[in-house]
C-alpha cells in the first residue's frame, strides 16, 4: 500500500513513526523509501552553497550525500539540521 508523505512537523514523524514501527519489524514485510533528497533553488527557497566542496553541483552532491550519512547514522537531529540550512 503506497503512503506519500511531504514535510513533516517533529510531532508528525514521531507519529508517523509509532504507527509504522509494528510493520517494520515484521521481517515478512517489504517496504521501499524513495526521496528527491534535496530539492535545491530558488524556486523551494532552499540555495545552501559551499564553495569549498566545488562547483554548485558539487556542493548539491556534498549536501546529498551528508544527508545520507545522516539518515544512516538515524541521527534525526543532524537531518532536521540539514533540512534548516
Amino acid at each position: 500500500m503506497p503512503i506519500l508523505v511531504g514535510a513533516l512537523d517533529a510531532a508528525s514523524e514521531k507519529r508517523y513513526g509509532e504507527i509504522l514501527a509494528p510493520y517494520l519489524l515484521q521481517p515478512e514485510n517489504l517496504f521501499v523509501i524513495s526521496s528527491d533528497f534535496c530539492h535545491w533553488g530558488r524556486r523551494f527557497k532552499y540555495t545552501p552553497f559551499d564553495p569549498a566542496a566545488g562547483e554548485i553541483h558539487q556542493s548539491i552532491e556534498a549536501l546529498d550525500k551528508k544527508g545520507m550519512g545522516l539518515i544512516e547514522a538515524q541521527d534525526i537531529a543532524g537531518i532536521h539540521w540539514i533540512s534548516m540550512m
